[in-house]
C-alpha cells in the first residue's frame, strides 16, 4: 500500500475561514487506498481458503495413514497368532514323535526353526 499525503487544513485553508481543523487527503487518494486494501483483504480471503482446503486435504491424509497403519498393524497381528499357532502346532508334533529321531522329526525340526521369530521382535523402532 502506498503512502497517503496528508494535508494540514490550516496551511491548505490559504486563510479562508475554516470548518474544521486538522488533517485532510484527497479523495483520490482515499479511494486508492480503500481500493488498495479491499484487495489485499481479498487475496488474504483467498489465501486463507486456499490454506483451509490444504490444511482438510493434509487432515484427510493423516486419517486414512492412520487408518492404513491400523489395518497393517491389524494384518501383523493376524500373522503373528498365525505363526504362534504353527509353532504350537508342530512342537506338539514333536513332542507326539517322544524324541525319536525321524525324517519326519527333522522336517518338522526345520519347520519349527522357520517359523521362529528373528533375533529382536520387530518392535524395535
Amino acid at each position: 500500500m502506498s503512502e497517503v499525503k496528508r494535508y494540514d487544513m490550516a496551511e491548505y485553508g490559504g486563510g479562508m475561514d475554516v470548518i474544521f481543523e486538522g488533517d485532510f487527503v484527497f479523495f483520490e487518494d482515499f479511494d486508492r487506498v480503500t481500493a488498495e486494501r479491499d484487495a489485499a483483504l481479498a487475496e488474504l480471503k483467498r489465501y486463507q481458503s486456499l490454506f483451509n482446503q490444504a490444511q482438510k486435504a493434509i487432515d484427510r491424509l493423516n486419517e486414512l495413514h492412520r487408518k492404513r497403519i491400523d489395518a497393517l498393524q491389524q494384518r501383523l497381528t493376524e500373522a503373528d497368532d498365525r505363526a504362534d499357532s504353527a509353532i504350537a502346532f508342530v512342537t506338539r508334533l514333536i513332542e507326539c514323535a517322544g524324541g525319536q529321531p525321524s525324517i519326519a522329526t527333522g522336517y518338522l525340526r526345520d519347520i519349527l526353526d522357520a517359523l521362529k521369530p528373528a533375533e529382536g521382535d520387530g518392535d524395535e523402532i
